[in-house]
């Protein structure tokens, strides 16, 4: 990513084409994906990735986030939907953290479709996720599924209602355990719905406080 500029009320990134490492079948149908969303749906911000001669313009729209001391289940509804939308178009978001999914007037909302995952930035290729909220085993195939969206929207809302301390990220980010935590394998996880996983998150909480 060679810069980020903001006007108009719009995010605008500027994307090397050199510098995206999935094949370019991949990166077209992504782009192809994202510029098709259905954007009714509540947690999507409307985007658009047009393409010069060197690079892929990325623009969207700017949203105030808010904050709130602790989230109850009924406020993740609209994000439930949009999680499950993009399974149901295929599209893998691929780091799902609290710095692309935050609080607006209007629900939580989701950012950052980058148009490839892997990319080369800081002079070494990189998969473009947040450490270690991504399937381990999945990553060392190059793969990446919706099963790294799911291990995501589990710490990410444990994440933002105190319910995941420094010390269990670091834990989890030499071992990537992620059993330990969830108490469900990578392939039980697999086959859970979003609910699901809201589920368990929110049980684990309760046990907490």
């Amino acid at each position: 990513m060679r810069r980020v500029t903001y006007k108009d009320g719009y995010i605008y990134k500027s994307y090397s084409k050199q510098d995206l490492l999935d094949p370019i079948e991949i990166i077209e149908n992504r782009i192809n994906t994202i510029n098709h969303f259905d954007w009714s749906i509540p947690g999507l911000l409307n985007t658009l990735i047009t393409e010069e001669e060197n690079s892929y313009i990325y623009r969207q729209k700017y949203c105030k986030q808010q904050k709130k001391q602790f989230y109850e289940e009924g406020d993740f509804n609209g994000l439930l939907e949009t999680l499950t939308y993009f399974q149901q178009i295929g599209f893998v978001h691929g780091d799902l953290n609290k710095k692309n999914i935050f609080w607006t007037k209007d629900g939580f909302k989701v950012m950052d479709y980058e148009p490839s995952l892997f990319q080369f930035k800081n002079g070494r290729k990189q998969f473009m996720t947040t450490k270690p909220y991504f399937s381990n085993k999945e990553l060392k195939k190059g793969e990446v599924s919706f099963l790294t969206d799911k291990i995501a929207f589990f710490y990410f809302i444990l994440r933002i209602n105190g319910g995941f301390s420094n010390r269990k990220l670091i834990e989890l980010t030499r071992t990537f355990n992620h059993r330990s935590i969830l108490g469900l394998s990578e392939k039980e996880l697999n086959e859970v719905c979003y609910k699901s996983i809201l589920n368990i998150a929110f049980k684990g909480l309760k046990i907490l406080y």
